[in-house]
């Protein structure tokens, strides 16, 4: 006897819980490495460094370009 099986086809959310809460926590650690800034060796005194796109980098890297910009966007809306 054939028997046919159906399986049901479960659409994944482009955004888990998981990647939303992250990209909350990596746009947290961005804007308050917002606040560091340290002059770079051996250039101009107006030159400074910020590290604040590093966690927008990793962001992007662990979950995809769409949570990298979403990590700036946090981030350039709370410094607004």
């Amino acid at each position: 006897m054939n028997t046919v099986s159906i399986a049901k086809s479960r659409k994944t959310a482009v955004l888990s819980v998981r990647t939303i809460s992250m990209t909350a926590m990596l746009s947290a650690v961005a804007y308050l490495l917002a606040f560091v800034e340290f002059s770079v060796p051996l250039s101009p005194s107006f030159a400074r460094m910020d590290l604040s796109d590093l966690p927008a980098l990793i962001g992007a890297f662990a979950f995809g370009p769409l949570s990298g910009l979403l990590i700036e966007l946090v981030k350039n809306t709370l410094q607004l």
